[in-house]
């Protein structure tokens, strides 16, 4: 049986390699850009929000570490087909559990996104793992 270290490492290498979702959503309704000056990632996150507030696509770019990459690419499935609303207490909740402040529930299922929430125990990589999401909070926010 893999040990989390190898599971996380096969993750990241794997998605850092070849992130989904990656490129410019060409139809984008909301959009920020984000950096992090003490690794140099830059990333920007593209959603196309419908009339009814659902997020019906989106996309990242960007120069990123693997983990920033992964991160990003973990993140967007997590997004598509939520209310606008939905997403944005989702980003919260995962941000918090990324840094620790808040448990990661035992009854979320297996997935990647749970193995990424496992960054919370080196906190040292926690900025690059935020990053993504912090930059589609503020896409989010914006109207």
């Amino acid at each position: 049986m893999e040990s989390f270290s190898e599971i996380f490492q096969a993750m990241v290498q794997d998605h850092g390699q070849r992130p989904r979702n990656f490129g410019r959503l060409e139809a984008f309704t909301h959009h920020a850009e984000g950096v992090n000056p003490l690794t140099g990632d830059r990333i920007e996150v593209y959603f196309q929000v419908s009339e009814a507030d659902v997020i019906n696509a989106a996309r990242f770019s960007g120069k990123l570490s693997s983990l920033a990459a992964t991160s990003a690419s973990v993140m967007i499935p997590q997004l598509i087909g939520l209310a606008r609303q939905e997403a944005q207490k989702l980003i919260v909740e995962t941000l918090k559990r990324i840094s620790g402040e808040q448990p990661v529930p035992e009854e979320l299922p297996e997935s990647e996104y749970t193995v990424l929430l496992e960054i919370r125990n080196f906190p040292h990589r926690v900025r690059c793992a935020s990053l993504a999401w912090n930059t589609a909070a503020t896409a989010l926010a914006s109207d």
